[in-house]
């Protein structure tokens, strides 16, 4: 799926986009935005599949600064609601370029990865998304596995990047101004900006980004 825009649907599973049984979905320079699920993966639901997400400056839909693949207000509701933009179970997804952006759920308000899946994301931005149980920005839980590269996880509503019975590392990330926990104790976290530090971590830092303009999503 490359250079589309999937908005303003609602399903049980994946408001937006489903990958089930055994599926590999591969996207390019896609928006998925203000999709509704009534269980999980607002915007992207992957059960059992494989995902990979990725940009080419030279094909983005508008040519902005933003990051190519955009997941923007997307909700996954009721007590199965994990992963407003993207819920993973038993899954394996690798992406890039993306801006998870202002979406809901009860849990993993940008991205849940649960039941042994695997998570490896790259130059995003993950901003201003809610959970009311667990993890806003990123929640891993029960085996899974979360990567982080190069990534910005910022005033996300209540916590940035949890685990529960989960792993967790992040390289050369900012995690920044989101309520309440930061990044789950006994995680590994080299060389990112973590605001209140982060024990055990290698080269981390505890200083405020100074980000062009946020406001305005300019999150250089």
């Amino acid at each position: 799926i490359a250079n589309q825009c999937v908005t303003t649907n609602s399903f049980m599973g994946g408001g937006g986009v489903a990958a089930l049984s055994g599926a590999y979905c591969a996207l390019t320079n896609c928006w998925i935005n203000n999709n509704i699920s009534q269980s999980k993966g607002g915007g992207l639901c992957l059960v059992d599949s494989f995902t990979t997400m990725g940009g080419s400056p030279e094909s983005d839909l508008d040519m902005s600064r933003l990051p190519a693949n955009r997941l923007i207000a997307n909700i996954a509701t009721n007590g199965l609601g994990n992963g407003g933009a993207i819920s993973a179970v038993r899954s394996v997804i690798t992406m890039g370029e993306a801006l998870i952006l202002s979406n809901r759920a009860v849990r993993g308000g940008g991205l849940h990865a649960d039941l042994s899946s695997t998570t490896r994301v790259v130059n995003a931005i993950i901003a201003n998304n809610d959970a009311t149980s667990a993890g806003s920005g990123v929640r891993a839980a029960n085996n899974s596995e979360a990567t982080l590269l190069h990534t910005i996880v910022v005033s996300n509503e209540n916590e940035g990047v949890t685990a529960g019975a989960a792993s967790l590392a992040l390289t050369n990330c900012i995690v920044f101004g989101n309520a309440g926990t930061e990044v789950s104790v006994g995680q590994q976290a080299t060389a990112c900006d973590i605001e209140g530090g982060y024990a055990g971590g290698s080269g981390i830092l505890n200083l405020e980004p100074s980000f062009m303009n946020p406001g305005m999503l300019d999150y250089r």
